[in-house]
């Protein structure tokens, strides 16, 4: 129980850095999703892993640009589809 309570102590102390390890873990997570969804994402990894990574890592300003976060997250998940078609209709 204290080392749990260290830990707790630990991120609470770098804020910073605990949202930092948030999106990293989150990124990793998504594109490995992205690498192993084998028939389930029909687009190419192109769009998919900057998608990923864009509305992810982000993740790690949530608490010094917050605006600048909640932005650049929804411009990516609005411009996604749009990105994918665009890929999809190339030569």
């Amino acid at each position: 129980m204290p080392r749990i309570r260290a830990l707790f102590g630990m991120l609470r102390g770098h804020p910073f850095a605990s949202d930092g390890l948030l999106a990293v873990a989150l990124a990793a997570f998504v594109l490995s999703e992205v690498f192993t969804s084998g028939s389930y994402l029909t687009g190419s990894n192109w769009v998919y892993v900057p998608v990923a990574v864009l509305m992810t890592v982000p993740l790690a300003l949530r608490r010094r640009a917050p605006l600048l976060v909640v932005t650049l997250v929804t411009a990516t998940t609005t411009g996604s589809p749009s990105a994918e078609a665009a890929v999809d209709s190339a030569p």
